[in-house]
């Protein structure tokens, strides 16, 4: 389980509006909460999503 404490590695797994899509971290922006504010890079296979940012959460 990933800690917002922690830094959050690259290539983890992204929580978009609440559906998993797997993506690369490009950057962190903030860490608000219990929510890691990140720019997200989604692979080619994710459903053609062209979303940018989104937020990220840990997973209890």
């Amino acid at each position: 389980v990933l800690s917002l404490k922690d830094h959050y590695p690259l290539d983890s797994d992204v929580f978009l509006v609440g559906k998993r899509y797997y993506g690369h971290v490009a950057k962190v922006k903030a860490v608000t909460g219990g929510n890691l504010d990140v720019e997200v890079q989604f692979l080619p296979n994710n459903l053609n999503l062209r979303a940018e940012a989104g937020k990220a959460q840990s997973e209890e």
